[in-house]
């Protein structure tokens, strides 16, 4: 859906930052150093590094290089596509791969993708928060500040869970796709290509149900 103001205005975004891949388990945050992750990883020795203020939160690591980020944490590593772009996806998920295989002892519980993206409120989207106790609310002078809804279905026999939300301005489309695992073997066989086939699914739900514009689409 665009807006034509002068030629045609993208309204469809990917959200910066919610093109991820999380690693579920307990991980050694004193092997994942910047260098060990710079040279084992992204295999890459100009690595950026950015260091939280806040103690309680994780370093994060950047390869400009692959345009892929990794934020460690003792219960999680997040890898983050810096662009939506396939190839940073796939180099996400290739460091997905090298870490579990090369630290196959670590006790990983599940891995999962998440792809965030945002439209611009128009009639047609916010009819879907017509909830039907919305009235009952109104009776008692209760005010509805926010609207949310959360689905799980099921693409092409896989599981998926879907968040629509929308704020003054937009509505947010949010996909995650959960799969639990007994071992880093199970992520290591069932990873790759899982990255774009479940960004397609996400894209394929947005055109196809939601009637939205995916030949214009560009990161927020």
């Amino acid at each position: 859906m665009l807006d034509n103001v002068g030629g045609f205005e993208y309204t469809m975004r990917v959200k910066e930052g919610s093109f991820t891949i999380i690693l579920v388990g307990h991980w050694n945050k004193y092997i994942l150093t910047p260098d060990w992750i710079g040279k084992n990883i992204f295999k890459d020795d100009q690595i950026g590094v950015d260091v939280a203020f806040n103690l309680a939160l994780p370093n994060r690591y950047t390869s400009q290089k692959s345009n892929v980020m990794l934020v460690p944490s003792s219960n999680n590593v997040t890898l983050v596509s810096l662009k939506p772009e396939d190839q940073c996806l796939e180099n996400a998920e290739t460091f997905a791969h090298a870490l579990v295989s090369l630290l196959p002892a670590t006790p990983v519980q599940a891995y999962g993708f998440n792809f965030g993206y945002t439209e611009k409120i128009n009639d047609d989207l916010m009819k879907m928060f017509d909830f039907n106790d919305d009235n009952w609310f109104k009776e008692q002078e209760i005010a509805t500040t926010h609207k949310s809804i959360h689905r799980r279905i099921i693409v092409e026999d896989t599981a998926v869970n879907l968040r629509i939300s929308h704020d003054n301005e937009n509505i947010s489309f949010d996909f995650n796709y959960h799969n639990d695992v007994k071992s880093t073997e199970d992520v290591k066989k069932n990873i790759k290509g899982a990255a774009l086939k479940n960004k397609g699914i996400s894209e394929k739900v947005l055109k196809t149900v939601y009637k939205l514009d995916f030949d214009r689409v560009k990161e927020g």
